[in-house]
């Protein structure tokens, strides 16, 4: 075997470890998980009620088994999964559309204990064919790990930025 080849075998050797820890970090599992909920929380167009009820569904299976989600402000406190749906679903059904994005964001990880925490500034674009808007809220949300994944524990709605 050549010099270059052995380099290359060597570096390849010295990679995959580190591939393989930055793809499968806590850090990038949470990141993943908060892909999952902006794409069941965005909507582009019309939707059936079955397809809004599910997409509603799927948004609360990202929550752990026991969960809590605050939002003083809006009046607003539930730890039942079927009412946390309806919420979801009464604001999907007001608007044709809704563009989630991730303004601002700190995660600090407790991978030890299972847990994280995550402050973050949220922007929801939303409209239809005749106006549209942007509310940004800034929420604390706790995540723990259930099941072998990374699950929403905890939601506070700390302040409605711009509404």
């Amino acid at each position: 075997m050549t010099a270059r080849r052995l380099l290359a075998v060597l570096a390849l050797l010295v990679a995959i470890p580190l591939v393989w820890s930055w793809w499968s970090s806590d850090r990038r599992r949470i990141g993943r998980q908060i892909d999952r909920l902006e794409e069941r929380v965005e909507k582009s167009g019309e939707e059936t009620a079955i397809v809004g009820a599910a997409r509603a569904r799927a948004v609360t299976d990202l929550f752990a088994s026991d969960f809590e989600v605050r939002a003083r402000q809006l009046r607003f406190r539930t730890r039942d999964r079927q009412e946390l749906a309806r919420f979801v679903l009464r604001h999907r059904s007001s608007t044709d559309a809704i563009d989630l994005r991730i303004v601002t964001e700190s995660l600090s990880l407790a991978p030890e204990h299972g847990r994280a925490t995550q402050v973050a500034t949220l922007e929801f674009l939303t409209g239809g064919p005749l106006s549209s808007s942007a509310e940004r809220y800034r929420v604390q949300v706790n995540w723990v790990i259930e099941r072998g994944s990374w699950r929403i524990d905890y939601i506070d709605l700390l302040e409605i930025v711009d509404r």
